[in-house]
């Protein structure tokens, strides 16, 4: 999970308007959320939010991408391991990874 609390010259955000999590689609990742090619003018979605005063979360969901491979335990690439790593649903997603995350927001506010 990563979180924006600092603007583009460094200054602390106050993000005094609540949390916000946002969450990438299936076959994207988190700095999706921050590529803006169409016109580099215009921040992406959540430097906008943060910058109206939001505090903005980004998900990182397990397994898709190189952040979320950090298991403390468990090596996706073992053999044994990986399968451990890998068994993992939708539900067990949403009952257990996304609760996890608004508790730590929660604490961290």
């Amino acid at each position: 999970m990563f979180r924006i609390t600092k603007d583009a010259a460094g200054v602390e955000l106050p993000g005094s308007k609540g949390p916000i999590l946002l969450t990438h689609g299936l076959y994207s990742g988190v700095e999706d959320w921050l590529l803006q090619d169409s016109d580099p003018t215009i921040p992406s979605t959540p430097i906008q939010l943060a910058n109206l005063g939001f505090d903005v979360w980004m998900a990182a969901s397990r397994g898709r991408e190189v952040y979320s491979r950090t298991h403390t335990t468990l090596d996706p690439n073992d053999p044994i391991q990986g399968e451990l790593y890998w068994d993992y649903s939708f539900e067990t997603v949403g009952l257990n990874d996304y609760p996890a995350m608004i508790d730590k927001i929660i604490e961290t506010r």
